[in-house]
């Protein structure tokens, strides 16, 4: 396929998904902005200068300082929030590690190694240890660990939560209603510790 076509149809797919521009406008493709990405994430990934000049047929080596700075003018404000420093609360609520990233891909890596991660906090259990016990009820595992960047969502399943056990008052379920109060207790915890944390700042 020449390059044209290929251009052609991704453009064609861009117009049927939609795909728009922060402006809102169609997205217009072009195969280059595909070899940039790959010059960039291979990079940031630690890959030698010399087998990525091969790779993509530079005939200058100085492209890839090019590409060493890209990522973090491409991605701008998540760049910044990767690199800040964490403070990870355990679930009696204490600071139990301080991370401070020192590379926003090695950063994204690190999370992505986690068992799980979610907006509201991630999974510090090992790979080695046993299956998860506690499937779907992080908040009351010792291993799930939170941090400041975590608080905004906290508060919205708190927020959730508050309202489920309203409904399960009403309709007289006792059971679940408890249960629900255990998530809020736990929930609690870590968003008053994660708030004393930000106020001592």
């Amino acid at each position: 396929m020449c390059r044209n076509t290929f251009n052609t149809w991704l453009n064609r797919l861009a117009e049927k998904c939609n795909i728009c521009s922060k402006d809102g406008d169609v997205w217009h493709f072009t195969s280059h902005q595909f070899r940039r990405t790959v010059g960039t994430i291979m990079t940031n990934a630690g890959v030698r200068d010399l087998i990525i000049q091969k790779y993509l047929r530079h005939r200058n080596p100085d492209m890839q300082n090019h590409y060493k700075h890209l990522l973090k003018q491409v991605i701008g404000d998540e760049y910044q929030e990767l690199t800040k420093e964490k403070n990870f609360i355990n679930i009696e609520g204490k600071v139990v590690s301080t991370h401070q990233p020192q590379n926003a891909i090695e950063e994204y890596m690190r999370v992505r190694l986690h068992q799980i991660s979610t907006q509201q906090g991630e999974c510090h259990r090992s790979n080695l240890k046993k299956p998860c016990p506690t499937v779907n009820s992080c908040w009351r595992c010792g291993d799930w660990m939170t941090s400041e960047q975590d608080l905004p969502y906290l508060k919205q399943d708190l927020q959730r939560l508050k309202d489920e056990i309203e409904k399960a008052d009403k309709l007289g379920m006792v059971r679940v209603a408890k249960e629900v109060q255990k998530d809020i207790n736990y929930l609690q915890i870590r968003i008053n510790a994660l708030e004393e944390i930000i106020n001592n700042d």
